[in-house]
C-alpha cells in the first residue's frame, strides 16, 4: 500500500500551479507579439492612408476645354493642374471602357508629358467615343478620381 504524505501532496500543488503560470503566460506572451505585429500593420496603413490623401489635396485637375474633329476622330482634352504637385495620370476612362491616351503634352510649347505638373495646361488627345454624351474621367497615381460628363 501506497501512503501519501504531506509533505508529498504540498510538493505537487506547488508543481502544478508553476505547470499553469507557465502555460499561461507563454500563451500571453505569444498573444501580445501576435498583436503588436497587426497594430504595427494598421499603423503604417493609416500613414499611407494620410499621406495619400495630402497629396490627392495637392492635386486639383480642372476640365478647361474640350473638342471633337470628326474628321480624324480625335478628342482632344484640355486639363489645367491648379494644385501644386504634379498629378501622374494612373488610368483613363471614357464611361465604363478604359482608354488609353493617344498623346499628352503641353498645350502652349506643344511638348511631350508623362504627367501634368502644377500650373501647366495639358492637351489629351484620345480617340472620340461614339456616343454624344459621355462621362471622361481621369484616375491619378494617389487615387484621386476627376470626372466630367462631356457632349459632343
Amino acid at each position: 500500500m501506497v501512503t501519501v504524505g504531506l509533505d508529498d501532496r504540498g510538493v505537487s500543488e506547488i508543481l502544478g500551479a508553476i505547470l499553469v503560470f507557465a502555460v499561461v503566460f507563454a500563451s500571453s506572451v505569444a498573444y501580445l507579439s501576435v498583436e503588436m505585429r497587426r497594430a504595427k500593420g494598421e499603423v503604417a496603413g493609416i500613414t499611407d492612408l494620410v499621406r495619400a490623401a495630402e497629396h490627392r489635396q495637392a492635386q486639383l485637375l480642372s476640365l478647361v476645354y474640350y473638342s471633337e474633329n470628326r474628321e480624324t476622330g480625335l478628342l482632344r482634352v484640355y486639363v489645367f493642374n491648379y494644385g501644386t504637385e504634379t498629378a501622374e495620370v494612373y488610368q483613363m476612362y471614357i464611361g465604363t471602357e478604359r482608354v488609353e491616351a493617344l498623346a499628352v503634352r503641353d498645350s502652349f510649347t506643344g511638348a511631350p508629358l508623362d504627367s501634368l505638373p502644377p500650373r501647366t495646361l495639358a492637351e489629351i488627345s484620345l480617340q472620340a467615343p461614339t456616343e454624344n454624351i459621355f462621362d471622361f474621367t481621369l484616375v491619378t497615381r494617389w487615387k484621386a478620381v476627376y470626372s466630367w460628363r462631356l457632349s459632343v
